[in-house]
């Protein structure tokens, strides 16, 4: 089992349970580009080309929405033809290639590992900045309740001493009316 991580959290995460990890990738995960997925790309596909690596299986949050985000396992390598729905049947058409299929494959092969990655990159980005978001607005929103509540309160503090001082020269007043 070889690991390639992306981002501080998955090399910490990995680190602390004492994997190896084949090769880290920092500072991609604010704004990736497509050169970071190719060179993580580049690396998974040497080893697979190699034979060193029999799959790759990719893990990342999917993003849905602003408030749901998804972890996600991907089965990158090998590729795995889709699924069909039951009642559908598969086109069975021959088509002829030019160049020959494994040259057309060798092509393509490289150029849909770099896209994937580059999507699960963006899809965490995109995830890690609305997590973000959404804790500060927390953060916001529990810091204008304080600031509320403690208003409140040093307000009703404040009325008591205006109170309390006017009770006293009210009381002094009579005092000197009395004596």
């Amino acid at each position: 089992m070889r690991i390639y991580a992306v981002g501080k959290k998955a090399q910490d995460y990995f680190a602390y349970r004492k994997y190896a990890i084949a090769q880290g990738v920092l500072g991609v995960t604010d704004t990736p580009g497509y050169g970071d997925a190719r060179a993580v790309s580049n690396a998974v596909l040497d080893g697979f080309g190699t034979g060193a690596i029999d799959s790759v299986e990719a893990f990342y949050t999917r993003y849905e929405s602003a408030m749901t985000q998804t972890p996600t396992a991907l089965q990158l390598l090998p590729v795995v033809r889709p699924e069909v729905a039951e009642g559908e049947q598969r086109a069975t058409v021959d088509y002829a290639y030019e160049p020959a299929p494994a040259e057309i494959l060798g092509r393509l092969l490289p150029r849909y590992v770099e896209a994937t990655i580059f999507n699960m990159l963006l899809e965490g980005s995109a995830s890690e900045h609305s997590a973000r978001r959404r804790a500060m607005k927390a953060a916001t929103d529990n810091a204008e309740d304080l600031i509320t509540l403690l208003t409140r309160v040093a307000n009703r503090a404040r009325q008591a001493e205006i109170t309390t001082e006017i009770s006293e020269i009210v009381g002094g007043a009579e005092a000197l009316n009395q004596g």
